[in-house]
């Protein structure tokens, strides 16, 4: 029995894994599989990297940069288990993204779309993220949270006696340290794959209900195009 696998996703190339055999697919290039039994499952690998920044544009914009600064562009693999029902199935591989731009996490991945086939189960895994989530934790704990300047201003405290010192320290603290320091103890779960299933699937059943989830507002429909084009998102054509 043949099954089609399409890549219309917005990547350059993924790679699909069925009982062992596996192929590069460049968008929109399709392979068949023979397959032996209706039921089977698909492993599908997003080839892009991972990546985390600091949002500079915004920060010239606002005059400061705080923890909403740090963005973290994460991918997912995603695996499938199918029920197919007939010869020659074409089942496309979408592109899918999930995204919490409040806490500056993007999810990045993959669903199928065939009206034919069962899709029982899927199951999304975040890879190669260790340099990621420590480059994302210096930014928090050491940038963002304006670690230096506290230590400036305690240094000039001490040794000058500045009463302004104190009150800038306690501004910057409280406004700055502490919601940054907040966001760097939150990423051990922003860099967890079962989070990332969360939002994938709200996403996927915003998708099935035609459920439109980009920001109504201006600043936040601002947000989501800086990031896109911070990102350089691949569209589909």
């Amino acid at each position: 029995m043949n099954v089609n696998i399409k890549n219309n996703t917005g990547y350059s190339s993924i790679k699909v894994i069925y009982n062992g055999n596996d192929a590069v697919l460049k968008k929109h290039e399709t392979i068949t599989f023979d397959v032996d039994i209706h039921n089977f499952k698909l492993d599908v690998f997003v080839l892009e990297k991972n990546s985390v920044l600091l949002n500079i544009p915004f920060a010239l914009i606002d005059g400061f940069i705080d923890e909403s600064g740090v963005i973290n562009s994460l991918n997912c693999n995603a695996t499938f288990d199918l029920q197919i029902s007939e010869n020659d199935n074409i089942i496309t591989v979408e592109q899918i993204e999930a995204r919490n731009d409040k806490q500056g996490i993007i999810y990045q991945s993959v669903y199928l779309k065939n009206d034919k086939n069962v899709i029982a189960a899927t199951d999304y895994k975040l890879t190669n993220i260790e340099k990621q989530r420590k480059k994302s934790m210096f930014y928090l704990v050491f940038i963002t949270s304006w670690l230096p300047v506290l230590f400036i201003l305690l240094g000039v405290f001490l040794y000058y006696g500045n009463i302004f010192a104190p009150i800038s320290f306690i501004f910057i603290l409280i406004f700055f340290a502490i919601p940054s320091w907040k966001k760097a103890a939150r990423l051990k779960m922003y860099y967890d794959s079962q989070y990332a299933n969360k939002l994938l699937f709200e996403k996927i059943q915003n998708i099935i209900n035609n459920v439109q989830d980009i920001p109504n507002d201006f600043v936040g429909k601002a947000v989501y195009k800086t990031l896109d084009k911070i990102f350089k998102k691949n569209r589909k054509d």
